[in-house]
């Protein structure tokens, strides 16, 4: 009998024919340990003896069995087969490099042998489900009208995405990336790309998304701020997520369907709209959402564009990549690399037929450049002057703070962490590691069928395209010191798209693979059923590990950053004319103030100590003080010789 198995951020649990064996892991942490410590080394050597432990054992049995003598006598044979099955495994192998993200390893060293055991276990029954139940299903989904199926995957998607931002973020911003965005939208909402601050602005600091040097407003370029700002017209901020992962999943089948085959954009939707990953990043504030959905459209039209060099296509493709350059700049930028280059070459190699469309293309994308730089020149003072660099001057120019780090250095981070070429190198393993278990949270690597489409030696250059983009994530991203990683890696969230359509080629193409590149004997109905099986006992565990996913949301002590006992402690004094000092989590409490803070009954500030708070208070005459501390509030009082003295002037 096989094994099947959940893995949650606390232990493991084993499904086998005596019943249930938990094993606890208390051992492995979820992010990166330090390996110049004892422990950290450690961990290193014994999470190292596990993978050479599997790997050893994997290359043994694939030596002695028939099978890797098959597989291994067809690299030999096919020098072109040899060369991508091994670059592409390489490339794959990045993800088990035991630096960090212990416990992901231990998901995959877990979970890949008792899928596999299972599978063989149970493969009696289950394949013939596969040949009868499974072949009806498979025929009744590739079968339905697309509008049906589009909008089924569009209502499922939009009704747990709003399940989630209610039940389980209770329609808040909990990190002060959303706050931000909020807090734009309200000033959006007076007309205005910015108010002026208080001018006792160190009380009112919230985090590095927010600008406050004179000028208030977010750091974040306008297209997602712009989104929530129309939803609160209609007292509806939160639906943003909900509304946009939802359309991004829809867009999924299209993208799919000019690429490749609608089969393909139909099983594409399908696995977005399975995605964890995508689901939960839908239900909250953060602007990757919205970037998606952008992005995919933008990759859909550049492939109508391609397919049929129309002027309108390449205009469509500018305007689309524009919005997303106005919701994530960076983000935008890492995506259309090789779309980009490869342009490029289409115009050199085609310029009768190309030139048009992607000159339209162009124009689009120049017209919202100088929107951008206009945006720029209202809120930053220049056109070239982006709010990053206002908010992110912590980081250090390279070469910073080198002697502190031992060697080169890009800088200190926010947390005082010197942020190294070696860092750097880490967060991208973990990153890779982190999309392997977050896209799908399979309990074997999310990209399995990616790698087996590519170790076969794809030809086709939309496949090579998607992949480009992705990797173009990493390379970006890997001068960015801050490893992100709510709910999975969410710097490379606008690949979802991509990598779900190369995941249904990957399924789709199974047989082919297996039997033509590879050489295999097999009925291609027996790999299909394979195949088959495989997926549904993958589906068949996210239930339940997304289930453990919301219990460490909503657990108490989850790294969000808005404090409810805080809200709760506030919220029981009915406060009126008053001033509060707060020190747990003044994000928290922020968008409570009004924009003209001075015409709120109740004004929160940041805590700045005893003798600092003065100055607010005497800036406020007649009101009530508050200071609060540790969720315990109490009121003080201002000293009679400060609350003669004049107020601070406006």
């Amino acid at each position: 009998m096989g094994l099947a198995h959940l893995v949650d951020s606390e232990r493991a649990l084993f499904f086998g024919r005596d019943g249930i064996v938990r094993v606890d892991l208390p051992f492995f942490d979820v992010m990166a340990f330090d390996l110049a410590s004892a422990a950290g080394k450690t961990k290193a050597v014994f999470i190292a003896s596990i993978v050479a432990v599997f790997a050893g054992g994997f290359i043994a049995l694939a030596i002695r069995s028939g099978t890797g003598r098959q597989i291994a006598r067809a690299l030999r044979e096919n020098a072109s087969l040899a060369r991508t099955t091994l670059i592409s495994l390489a490339i794959f192998a990045i993800a088990f490099i035991p630096v960090g993200g212990a416990r992901v390893l231990m998901w995959f060293f877990l979970g890949v042998p008792g899928v596999v055991l299972l599978l063989y276990g149970t493969w009696g029954v289950t394949s013939r489900m596969a040949e009868g139940a499974g072949a009806r299903l498979s025929a009744w989904f590739f079968g339905m009208p697309a509008s049906r199926l589009l909008l089924g995957i569009f209502a499922i998607t939009f009704v747990l995405t709003n399940l989630f931002s209610y039940f389980v973020f209770d329609h808040k911003a909990h990190v002060v990336t959303g706050i931000a965005h909020l807090f734009h939208a309200e000033i959006f909402s007076t007309g205005q790309f910015y108010v002026d601050s208080h001018p006792l602005r160190e009380f009112f600091h919230v985090g590095d998304t927010v600008i406050n040097n004179g000028r208030w407003y977010s750091h974040f370029p306008a297209g997602h701020t712009i989104l929530i700002l129309i939803a609160s017209w209609f007292g509806m901020p939160w639906i943003v997520n909900p509304l946009t992962g939802s359309l991004a999943v829809v867009s999924f089948y299209f993208l799919g369907k000019e690429m490749f085959d609608e089969k393909v954009g139909r099983l594409g939707a399908l696995l977005g709209m399975l995605s964890p990953f995508l689901l939960f990043m839908s239900s909250e504030y953060y602007n990757h959402t919205s970037s998606l959905l952008f992005c995919s459209l933008f990759m859909a039209f550049y492939a109508r564009t391609v397919n049929t060099g129309k002027v309108t296509a390449g205009l469509m493709a500018g305007v689309l990549l524009g919005l997303a350059m106005h919701t994530r700049l960076v983000t935008a930028f890492a995506m259309c690399i090789p779309f980009a280059l490869y342009a490029g070459w289409l115009l050199i190699r085609q310029t009768r037929r190309y030139l048009p469309a992607l000159t339209g293309m162009l124009v689009a994308v120049l017209a919202f450049v100088a929107l951008m730089f206009y945006f720029n020149n209202e809120t930053n003072g220049a056109p070239l002057k982006f709010a990053y660099d206002y908010s992110q001057d912590q980081t250090a120019e390279w070469g910073q703070d080198g002697a502190d780090a031992g060697g080169i250095a890009f800088g200190r981070d926010d947390l005082g962490e010197v942020f190294t070429p070696a860092v750097g190198m880490r967060n991208t393993v973990d990153r890779f590691r982190s999309v392997n278990k977050a896209l799908y949270e399979w309990p074997f690597p999310s990209l399995f069928f990616v790698l087996l489409l590519f170790m076969a030696g794809t030809r086709n250059r939309w496949d090579y395209l998607i992949l480009a983009s992705f990797g173009c994530g990493f390379a970006v991203y890997f001068f960015w010191y801050f490893p992100a990683f709510q709910f999975g890696p969410r710097y490379l969230f606008y690949a979802i798209g991509g990598l779900s359509l190369l995941t249904a080629r990957g399924i789709l193409k199974a047989p082919d693979i297996v039997r033509g590149s590879y050489g295999f004997s097999l009925p291609r109905e027996s790999v299909q059923r394979c195949v088959m099986v495989l997926v549904a006992l993958c589906v068949l565990t996210v239930p339940f590990n997304g289930y453990r996913l919301i219990q460490g949301f909503t657990a108490e002590g989850w790294d969000w950053q808005i404090d409810e006992k805080l809200l709760s402690a506030i919220d029981e004094m009915e406060l009126e004319n008053s001033v509060v000092f707060v020190s747990s989590s003044f994000r928290t409490v922020f968008l409570r103030n009004e924009l003209d803070v001075d015409s709120g009954s109740v004004v929160y500030a940041n805590d700045l100590g005893d003798d600092k708070n003065l100055e607010l208070m005497r800036h406020y005459p007649g009101r009530r003080y508050y200071v609060e501390r540790n969720h315990e509030i109490r009121e003080i009082a201002l000293p009679a010789a400060v609350s003669e003295s004049a107020p601070v002037a406006n």
